[in-house]
């Protein structure tokens, strides 16, 4: 695997990891405008996303 292919990896792996803290401020604010719960500190939201254990572990950096 070259450095790129490593780079790359890393940059994607980021914006997975923003884009699901973004997912789930805007979810937890369209649950708060609703009058909902945010079912406590700590809750993100994202229950319904389906997440893997570690799904970048294969690729040593």
């Amino acid at each position: 695997m070259s450095n790129h292919d490593v780079e790359l990896i890393g940059l994607l792996t980021a914006i997975s990891v923003v884009s699901k803290r973004l997912a789930g401020k805007i979810i937890r604010h369209a649950q708060t405008d609703k009058g909902g719960k945010t079912h406590g500190k700590g809750h993100r939201g994202t229950t319904g996303v389906r997440r893997d254990a570690e799904p970048y572990r294969r690729y040593a950096l």
